[in-house]
């Protein structure tokens, strides 16, 4: 399902999303952009002064990833989508109403940015790491919270354990947080086991497959009552626990951490050149700067888009480049041993 808004202010525009997932949601207290599928975003925009164009050729598209939003019901994602454009596209002039639409896959919006009916992308790093060859990439937007959001990678226990360090954590029992920014956690997690010479990544070394949870207190409250052995979540998310409840800041431990990485971004085709673009982006950006936005970021904790030069991805696409390169090593050696 998607959701349209269209703005106008002798501009005319239309942006689709996600019914399920569009826009901006509520994922884990975070405003973020969303989608549960890929689905489309139409920004149709009309300068002052202009006709309006022949069939799409005004229009602006935005795809949106399903990977993006997870646990968020559709009336959430309606709201925050209304809330956030009266708050910040009103402000900027712009007029806006809801309308609900269908749309599909990765795949078939890479075929329609190739084509020239697509502009624009909303995705996980993952995902961009996987099209980035595909698609000539223009501005690249990231999600902020006063600045740019990066995401630190941290493995937990009980500090009662004794435990001091990852080799320590063998055949011990592992859940971990599943959420559009850990999308690279197991797998930065994969290269450190590697890295200490462990063939077979986080299901060899550890008691099994990681066991994913949607929501980070499912992950830490076990490991914090001694249910569960270990914890793979986002610093930031430990601390935001700890202040909820000390005790856990008090008894869990951090015994391996990551360097900050990207977790999800939204991009332009490399061509995409509008004279209505500086504004849009600069809308974008502003969220937090009036009353009603300053609400949306007391809710959400989010301040909305920056954008960056696309080299601030580069450490986060290496990591996606180590752990393929990992992956084919990996099907090779278990090849190898089931031939004999």
């Amino acid at each position: 399902m998607l959701l349209v808004f269209v703005i106008r202010n002798r501009l005319q525009c239309a942006w689709l999303g996600c019914g399920e997932a569009v826009g901006w949601c509520l994922t884990g207290r975070r405003l973020r952009l969303i989608g549960l599928g890929l689905c489309v975003a139409l920004v149709g925009v009309r300068g002052e002064g202009e006709e309006a164009g022949e069939g799409e050729k005004d229009l602006v598209r935005f795809g949106f990833s399903q990977r993006l939003f997870r646990t968020v019901n559709s009336n959430d994602a309606h709201a925050a989508v209304r809330v956030w454009s009266n708050a910040i596209l009103d402000g900027w002039g712009f007029q806006v109403s809801t309308n609900i639409y269908l749309f599909d896959t990765l795949d078939d919006l890479v075929g329609r940015v190739r084509n020239g009916q697509v502009e624009g992308i909303a995705v996980t790093l993952e995902e961009f790491w996987e099209v980035r060859d595909q698609i000539e990439v223009g501005p690249v937007l990231l999600g902020t919270d006063g600045e740019v959001e990066w995401q630190e990678f941290v493995v937990v226990a009980r500090r009662d354990r004794g435990w001091t360090e990852l080799a320590d954590l063998r055949g011990r029992t592992l859940r971990g947080w599943d959420a559009p920014r850990t999308g690279l956690a197991v797998r930065w997690l994969t290269l450190e086991l590697d890295a200490m010479g462990v063939e077979g990544g986080p299901e060899a070394f550890f008691e099994g497959e990681p066991s994913m949870q949607p929501k980070v207190s499912q992950v830490l409250l076990p490991v914090f009552f001694g249910q569960v052995d270990v914890g793979l979540v986002t610093r930031r998310s430990l601390e935001l626990m700890a202040e909820l409840n000390p005790q856990i800041g008090r008894d869990l431990v951090v015994l391996a951490s990551s360097e900050p990485y990207i977790a999800t971004l939204c991009f332009l085709r490399k061509d995409f050149d509008r004279p209505y673009l500086p504004k849009l982006l600069e809308a974008l950006e502003s969220i937090g700067d009036t009353v009603a936005g300053e609400q949306i970021v007391t809710l959400f904790q989010q301040s909305g888009l920056t954008v960056v030069d696309a080299s601030e991805l580069d450490s986060s696409l290496a990591l996606m480049d180590r752990y393929e390169a990992w992956r084919e090593r990996e099907a090779k050696r278990r090849a190898s041993a089931e031939s004999f």
